[in-house]
């Protein structure tokens, strides 16, 4: 078990490496500001991710993915740092969804 977990994040640390090595987070950022969807759009969207990703996905590997793209267009927003690392850990990729055949 614990192989396969850190075949997860270490994949999950590739993934997040790539995306801000091409910029993705910025382009993001830029793309928002310039359709003009506000702080709440932004928030509410992140909390949709992380509800769906933490269906199908372990909420280490959700933060270390979801944090370096998500982190610098939250920055841009305006929105305070521990604000959003409270919302993500708090969130932590939807673990309060009850299984799909549990009671």
């Amino acid at each position: 078990m614990s192989a396969m977990l850190l075949y997860i994040i270490t994949n999950a640390v590739m993934f997040s490496y790539l995306m801000t090595s091409e910029q993705i987070p910025q382009e993001l950022a830029a793309w928002m500001l310039d359709k003009g969807l506000g702080v709440i759009a932004f928030l509410l969207f992140v909390n949709i991710v992380l509800l769906l990703a933490g269906n199908v996905m372990e909420p280490s590997s959700i933060v270390l993915i979801m944090a370096p793209i998500l982190f610098p267009v939250a920055m841009k927003l305006g929105i305070d740092p521990v604000h959003f690392g409270i919302m993500m850990v708090r969130q932590h990729g939807g673990r309060h969804v009850p299984s799909a055949g549990g009671p």
